[in-house]
């Protein structure tokens, strides 16, 4: 392996992460900066608001394919389980941190989503269908996913991932928990206020 051509493709991968499509796909059809609209997310899920389904579609494939993309890389020129530990990692850095947008863009699930389906596509099916089972459970979308990240580091253990795509996997899903900090504090909060049946 060339050390080179692994720096390069781990470098295309961030490349890649900071194509963050909801925010190309707004100022396109609205001319308008979606971070100042809605939620302020660089995401799928804020473009399905500007734009409806057709703007979350759009945004969530974009966001999938970059990061099938930056793993595809990694096997077109045969580097080893480090550099693809290391190119997973920087495709939802690129995300999440996207330089060009001064480091604030979005949550990196369909990103995660996109590397995984290239990696491993039994696995992403599986976790698909976990976040399917939990969402009928929790009937909260982002709980069920969140339920999931933070169990997918578990599972890959289980289905025998060797350590670099373990650990590659555990550091997805901590920057995807991180990324979605005030989510995961509203639901707490929601949970620890009464609701309005219930003595205060």
């Amino acid at each position: 392996m060339s050390v080179v051509t692994a720096v390069l493709v781990i470098l295309v991968g961030y490349g890649l992460g900071c194509i963050t499509t909801a925010y190309y796909l707004i100022r396109l059809r609205l001319g308008d900066d979606i971070r100042q609209q809605g939620s302020g997310n660089v995401g799928a899920r804020n473009a399905g608001r500007l734009l409806g389904p057709v703007g979350f579609a759009t945004a969530f494939v974009g966001d999938v394919i970059k990061g099938a993309a930056a793993v595809w890389l990694v096997f077109f020129f045969e580097l080893n389980l480090w550099a693809l530990m290391l190119t997973m990692v920087a495709v939802v850095v690129g995300h999440i941190w996207p330089v060009q947008l001064g480091f604030r863009g979005g949550k990196g699930l369909a990103t995660a989503l996109g590397v995984l389906l290239v990696l491993d596509i039994r696995y992403a099916l599986l976790l698909l269908l976990m976040s399917a089972l939990v969402l009928v459970l929790a009937r909260h979308f982002t709980l069920a996913g969140l339920i999931v990240v933070a169990a997918a580091p578990v599972l890959s253990i289980l289905v025998g991932h060797p350590l670099p795509i373990v650990l590659a996997i555990t550091s997805m899903a901590l920057l995807i928990l991180a990324a979605h900090r005030t989510n995961i504090c509203a639901l707490f909060k929601s949970w620890r206020e009464p609701s309005p049946s219930e003595p205060s």
